[in-house]
């Protein structure tokens, strides 16, 4: 290892070491003091005098100092939290920072700066994570841009002055960030970055707007949430900004030169959305030749929330008539630590392309058509598919009130999972609502938007349904068209409907929920109804094959008979065996303890004088065996309890939460627990968690499992175990969730696969067992319908802090609703 990556390596020690020493003593988001401590070390304000009264001293030579006013204001926001640290935790601190050499220091601080920031930001050790852009989106802007070396740039709602540190120094940067310990940060990372400091300010963004000043860009990546109040009003006065991003966008444009560019970051949501006032603005900005371009990021690039983003460009310089841009990027990523990065290069080589054959071209009628809909993914589907949309085949039906009632037999999601593809009304739950649910007359088509592929089930002529699930579209087929509704069921699970449904969600890694527009916007070919029949009889013998082959299937195991006898067998020997192995372990202790310590010669006797099997070794063998017997028994335990037991429906999340608040009540003094997930995701999405089909019992024997794995293999020698377990949501597989759980050892051994941890009776290491926990982890988690695998997480994409080295990754179904697993 080189001088450089051990002192990059001493650096990450250190901050893990500070952490593990403060935390409990020192509130979360005060951990930023490191930044602070560690920039005017930089600067030469180091080695003060280490004794019973050092942090007085310290704020006493600090005014002191050379370079007092450069640090003057920032000093203001640090010194509080600094006063709160005890005189022992603070001298703890500049002991560790001193240690670091002053000129590895100065040579490397940018490095060393962001890698910290990043680290605490990660650890939401800071209270506004969404602070701090990937440095790949804040070049992807600044490429865009193009600016001049004298630019002016105007970053409201800047965060840690994401875009700021990649400006020359020519270039004038005026920045506003309304959070004080935010903008304190702000300040020591333009420092570090050697960059002009003095216009970026502590302000409130929507209040101290730059009004008076025109610059050639603005830009900014604004908070995704809705605005304060009742919003703020539009510079024409037609309609209300209820978001900081709308308001970003208007304000932009009059603060912009004729020749400039406004850049902003939006969630994905306000390119589809067609509530009455964003969609006026979208027309606003349309209308007025403002909009020339919209960039589709890739989901999940973003600290701390999956929320899918798109990029708008806006300029006043656009010629009559010349068409908007449009580009898909959410492909452009790679993924390392559990995190997606911009892929950069791969970006700006589709942006820069002369002939922009990476780009759709769009006008301002056909974006008109869309109703306003900015989405890249909608577009893209109008250009490259043929068909017709299933608008000109059906309309929403939307129902009547039902009449009131006490209890109603409302269709739920899990009706339409289950429908075969007729709706079972027999099956319908009677549930008592606070409002009153829809009624749907006739043969209809039930949707169901909560996943990444639709389902859809049929009802049928005549009959009545009652739904009130938001998550349920209902469409009623046009009189004027032949359709066999099974042929329509069919047609919308097909790959070519899912790969529609793969651009309108761009990647996306938060929940996805069809909207109406899109679901009517996807194409399909609908033949004759005679070609719709012959289709849906096709599929119905597709299916009856299927079944029958299943069917075979379980004759030849008899899995069932099998699995009986076996469970009769093992709780007839159970008891058994262990009163056999307890009467035997007594009576080798009298053997070993008593006769043969008065009569060693004993040990040596055989049955006949031919035998070569001693007494002692015949104990020894009936020992071994029992043991054997005992794990059969245990083995086969697995195996019956697995095919035999009983499910129901998990709030994961609260699940997991339990699971980790038990682990680090019974385990603190091993090792630091953690749990961490995107609840942006929850929350924005309008559900109340994420459910699985499953048996808790089973599911923390194997997270019991790798724990323990962890404890006896990877902690050797770690001065500071932790064992992280993080939920993440992967909806581009159907609606499977990802859970990880890391360790900081040791790293796994060369070429060790999840076969060899997984296979029956394989042991490994000096504390290896008997071969079964990898075993057990696997067929529990198969039995749940999901899958296990292991990451080796050391290598130069992994993380820095916590020093992640193995992560077991168990992916499982969930869904949305409960009703689902009632």
């Amino acid at each position: 290892m080189s001088k450089i990556s051990q002192s990059f390596k001493q650096i990450d020690n250190l901050f893990s070491k500070v952490y593990n020493n403060l935390r409990g003593r020192v509130k979360s988001d005060d951990f930023d003091i490191l930044l602070f401590l560690i920039s005017i070390q930089k600067d030469g304000f180091d080695k003060i005098s280490i004794n019973e009264d050092t942090l007085r001293l310290f704020h006493i030579e600090f005014k002191y100092w050379s370079k007092y006013d450069r640090y003057s204001e920032v000093y203001k926001i640090f010194k509080p939290k600094i006063d709160l640290l005890s005189e022992i935790d603070f001298q703890f601190l500049l002991i560790e920072l001193y240690e670091i050499k002053f000129s590895f220091l100065q040579s490397n601080f940018i490095e060393i700066f962001e890698n910290l920031l990043v680290k605490i930001v990660d650890q939401k050790r800071i209270d506004s994570a969404d602070s701090l852009q990937p440095h790949e989106v804040s070049q992807l802007v600044i490429e865009l841009a193009e600016l001049d070396s004298n630019a002016e740039i105007y970053n409201p709602f800047a965060g840690f002055a994401s875009f700021g540190i990649f400006l020359k120094n020519e270039q004038k940067y005026y920045g506003q960030e309304i959070l004080t310990n935010v903008w304190s940060i702000g300040q020591l990372r333009l420092m570090a970055h050697r960059l002009n400091h003095n216009n970026y300010e502590n302000g409130d963004s929507t209040e101290n707007w730059l009004e008076n000043k025109s610059f050639d860009l603005v830009t900014c990546i604004p908070p995704f949430g809705k605005s304060k109040g009742t919003g703020f009003e539009s510079r024409n006065g037609d309609y209300i900004l209820k978001s900081y991003y709308a308001y970003a966008i208007d304000k932009s444009i009059s603060s912009i030169k004729d020749s400039g560019l406004a850049i902003i970051v939006v969630p994905e949501g306000f390119c589809f959305s067609q509530s009455k006032h964003e969609t006026a603005q979208k027309k606003y900005l349309l209308e007025n030749n403002f909009l020339d371009k919209v960039i589709s990021l890739p989901a999940g690039i973003f600290y701390n929330t999956g929320v899918k983003t798109s990029i708008i460009v806006l300029r006043k310089d656009r010629l009559p008539k010349e068409p908007i841009m449009m580009y898909d990027l959410s492909g452009s990523y790679y993924s390392g630590n559990k995190k997606r990065r911009l892929n950069l290069n791969e970006a700006l080589e589709f942006l820069e392309d002369e002939n922009d054959i990476y780009g759709l071209s769009v006008t301002a009628s056909q974006i008109v058509e869309s109703n306003f809909n900015y989405s890249v993914g909608s577009h893209n589907i109008v250009s490259i598919y043929s068909g017709t949309p299933l608008s000109d085949f059906f309309s929403i039906e939307r129902g009547k009130f039902a009449p009131k009632m006490d209890k109603y037999p409302v269709i739920g999601i899990n009706d339409i999972i289950n429908a075969t593809p007729y709706l079972n009304q027999i099956q319908n739950k009677v549930l008592p609502l606070k409002g009153r649910p829809n009624i749907v007359v006739g043969e209809c088509l039930f949707i169901d938007t909560t996943r990444s592929s639709i389902r859809s089930a049929i009802s049928k002529d005549g009959e009545v349904n009652y739904f009130s699930h938001h998550n349920i579209i209902v469409l009623r087929p046009k009189k004027e068209y032949g359709i066999n509704l099974e042929y329509i069921h069919h047609i919308l699970k097909s790959d070519d409907i899912q790969e529609q449904i793969r651009i309108l969600k761009g990647g996306i890694t938060q929940l996805f929920r069809i909207r109406q527009d899109e679901l009517l916007s996807l194409k399909i070919s609908l033949p004759s109804i005679e070609e719709q029949n012959k289709y849906v009889i096709g599929q119905m013998m597709s299916v009856i094959r299927k079944e029958e082959a299943s069917l075979n299937r379980l004759k030849i195991e008899a899995g069932i008979n099998e699995a009986d006898g076996v469970s009769y067998l093992r709780h007839s020997m159970a008891g058994s065996v262990k009163n056999a192995r307890d009467s035997f372990s007594k009576v080798l202790d009298i053997f070993n303890n008593q006769i043969f310590t008065l009569y060693p010669e004993l040990k040596d006797l055989t049955s006949t004088p031919r035998s070569k099997i001693t007494l002692g070794k015949h104990l020894s063998i009936i020992s071994t065996d029992l043991s054997e017997i005992k794990d059969t028994l245990s083995r086969t335990n697995l195996e019956i309890d697995l095919r035999t037991m009983k499910e129901m429906g998990i709030d994961f999340i609260s699940f997991i939460t339990e699971y980790t608040k038990v682990l680090e009540a019974n385990r603190d003094l091993e090792f630091k627990t953690i749990f961490k997930y995107d609840q942006s995701l929850i929350d924005g999405n309008n559900i109340d968690s994420i459910y699985i089909l499953g048996n808790k019992k089973m599911l923390r024997k194997a997270l019991d499992n790798i724990v323990e794995n962890a404890v006896k293999h990877a902690f050797i020698d770690e001065p500071s175990p932790l064992i992280e377990f993080e939920i993440m949501f992967d909806f581009e597989s159907d609606n499977m969730l990802q859970l990880d759980i890391s360790n900081n050892g040791k790293t796994l051994p060369k070429n060790f696969s999840i076969d060899d941890l997984t296979r029956k009776g394989q042991s490994v290491g000096k504390n290896g067992g008997d071969g079964y926990g990898g075993y057990l982890i696997k067929k529990i988690i198969e039995a749940h319908n999901g899958r296990v695998d292991i990451t080796d997480e050391s290598g130069p994409e992994g993380f820095d802090y916590p020093r992640i080295s193995t992560s077991f990754e168990i992916t499982l179904p969930f869904s949305t609703n409960k009703e689902e697993y009632v």
